[in-house]
């Protein structure tokens, strides 16, 4: 891939700043490219890609589409490539499992659900989220009948709104 990751942020520190960490990490070079106006955030959406998934579930249905091409435009043309340029040992920080291994493979696998076929033009990707399947003990948490939860369906949306006291 030709060219510099692309971070979109105000001039600050806030969420981006764990991404600007984890990419210093391993080496990759970045460009900044500052919001400085309300008309810069919405075109680029507050959300980041997980927060996009999860809310998935309470968006009206005839948004639902339009969300999810959303979603994979933004998995497609900025979060994969940047993280399949910057992954060039068997895990993202060090030579180590780290916390962004576990948070970008159980990304990767929310994509996978929406979207079989948008890893296939990431092999690095693709490649450590088998590593990261195959550890004993992750195989172990995702096998059927484990703790891991299965996605979101009609009843466990009504539960949570109940919980949470969302009308």
């Amino acid at each position: 891939m030709a060219g510099k990751t692309k971070l979109h942020y105000f001039n600050g520190r806030g969420r981006m700043e764990c991404i600007q960490w984890l990419l210093a990490a391993v080496g990759v070079e970045f460009q900044e490219k500052f919001v400085e106006t309300p008309e810069d955030l919405e075109k680029l959406s507050n959300a980041d890609l997980s927060e996009m998934i999860m809310h998935l579930s309470i968006c009206p249905p005839d948004q639902k589409d339009a969300k999810i091409t959303l979603i994979k435009e933004k998995a497609t043309n900025c979060y994969l490539p940047a993280f399949e340029k910057s992954h060039g040992q068997d895990y993202l920080v060090g030579n180590k499992l780290s916390r962004a291994d576990i948070q970008l493979v159980e990304l990767l696998y929310y994509l996978e659900e929406l979207d079989p076929s948008l890893l296939a033009s990431f092999p690095l990707l693709k490649a450590l989220k088998a590593r990261i399947s195959s550890l004993p003990t992750v195989k172990k948490f995702l096998q059927p009948g484990s703790v891991r939860k299965p996605p979101t369906d009609e009843k466990s949306l009504q539960e949570a709104k109940k919980i949470f006291k969302i009308l």
